[in-house]
């Protein structure tokens, strides 16, 4: 699977992607990848450390520090998982 630039195409809504964000307070944090989905408002919500962040599509960052830059879809989980 390749990473999909969001300003190629986006995901359907509310189904869970791969996602590499931004993070826009702190050039010097390395891109995080976790997994987000698509809402029916235009946001994107994200999962990560137990804490749900709110992220901006890189179009439009806004104040909102993550940026949401690239997603894929999640793979297949293994046989017999």
């Amino acid at each position: 699977m390749k990473w999909i630039s969001v300003e190629d195409r986006l995901p359907e809504y509310n189904v869970e992607v791969l996602v590499a964000l931004k993070d826009t307070y702190s050039p010097r944090t390395k891109d995080i990848i976790t997994t987000a989905y698509r809402n029916y408002n235009g946001g994107w919500r994200a999962a990560d450390y137990g804490i749900v962040l709110d992220v901006a599509p890189a179009s439009n960052p806004g104040k909102t520090r993550f940026v949401f830059c690239y997603w894929m879809p999640l793979p297949e989980p293994p046989v017999n998982a």
